[in-house]
């Protein structure tokens, strides 16, 4: 190391110090992540030090360290106006809530009577508001909602596909369970894929799969574990 590199190393301020000068950070993102994030930029600049450069100044340090923070820890969605001609535009969080949803989402995140019946003092259901608007809406006799599409298409098919044939495309996590529940009601159940695949079950010899595949995998190519694990279900 030359002398001047060796002055450069010296010059480099303490974390401390830059604790110091960056009080407003500390007020932002806390002191353990500005900590962090200013002793980053303090090793960084080491590195280019002894790899020529010149010592930056305790701005640059901070600077360095802001950014940092910021890649860490980004800013929640930001109010925009959709310009794009799509009504339901994913990208831009799909449809807007309406006052009286945004109303109604406020009301229930604190307690709320939620699965309570205030009359009876005893458990109520969570759908007992819903059913009445939806059977409404849409003329059923009856109603009942899920949280995600895929819940929703499990139980749509199990009301329509009962004596049926069944085609799920793909061989996914979800297309398979989809397939596994379909296949109670259906007269058949048929997976179609663009490349073939080991159909294995849940549990291999009375042990999860999730666990042999890790065990396997640590000795064996990916490939390979997924042939073997076919061929131990098929044993």
């Amino acid at each position: 190391m030359t002398t001047q590199e060796h002055a450069a190393l010296r010059a480099l301020p303490s974390v401390d110090r830059l604790l110091a000068a960056a009080q407003h950070l500390i007020d932002e993102f806390g002191r353990p992540a500005t900590t962090a994030a200013l002793r980053s930029s303090v090793d960084a600049a080491r590195d280019r030090v002894r790899g020529g450069a010149a010592a930056p100044s305790h701005t640059d340090l901070i600077t360095a360290a802001e950014r940092r923070l910021h890649r860490a820890h980004p800013p929640p969605p930001r109010p925009v106006i959709n310009a794009t001609g799509v009504v339901v535009h994913t990208n831009l969080g799909r449809a807007p809530l309406a006052s009286a949803a945004r109303d109604a989402m406020l009301a229930a995140s604190g307690y709320c009577d939620l699965e309570y019946d205030l009359a009876s003092g005893g458990r109520g259901s969570r759908t007992a508001r819903l059913e009445p608007l939806l059977c409404a809406a849409t003329g059923a006799q009856a109603a009942f909602a899920v949280n995600n599409a895929a819940a929703a298409l499990v139980l749509a098919l199990a009301a329509l596909a009962a004596d049926r044939d069944v085609l799920v495309l793909g061989i996914g996590n979800s297309a398979v369970d989809l397939a596994v529940e379909t296949s109670r009601h259906s007269r058949k159940t048929y997976l179609a894929m663009r490349r073939g695949a080991h159909v294995i079950p849940k549990y291999v010899r009375g042990k999860p799969v999730d666990q042999l595949d890790s065990e396997l995998t640590s000795r064996l190519p990916a490939r390979l574990t997924r042939w073997a694990l076919a061929r131990l279900s098929a044993s």
